[in-house]
């Protein structure tokens, strides 16, 4: 079991580490759209708008790697009914998470 999570969290991080340099590379295309003084208040609302994306696309990712996880580990439980439970709690968890996000940006969107 150990052996799983030795594995897993450095492939997760891994993982974050180059969905995320693309993203901070092109920060100023990404989340700012205005350029110095001619910014205005709608500048600054697309902004939160375009992090807030930003975070509920990280989550979804999240969510997606935390279900395969969670099935890594239900399949590699062998007879371990503690194995399965913790594998099945995992997954429904990271679909939780994943319909939490998704309906608090369309909660926001609306």
């Amino acid at each position: 079991m150990k052996y799983i999570y030795k594995l897993l969290i450095p492939g997760l991080i891994i993982l974050i580490a180059f969905l995320l340099l693309p993203n901070f590379s092109f920060a100023q295309s990404r989340f700012i759209v205005c350029n110095g003084p001619d910014c205005t208040i709608c500048d600054f609302l697309m902004l939160v708008k375009n992090a807030i994306t930003f975070v509920i696309e990280l989550c979804i990712v999240l969510a997606a790697l935390f279900f395969a996880g969670g099935a890594i580990i239900m399949m590699t439980a062998r007879e371990s009914e503690e194995q399965v439970k913790m594998g099945r709690k995992m997954m429904t968890d990271s679909v939780i998470g994943a319909a939490i996000a998704l309906s608090s940006w369309v909660i926001v969107g609306t």
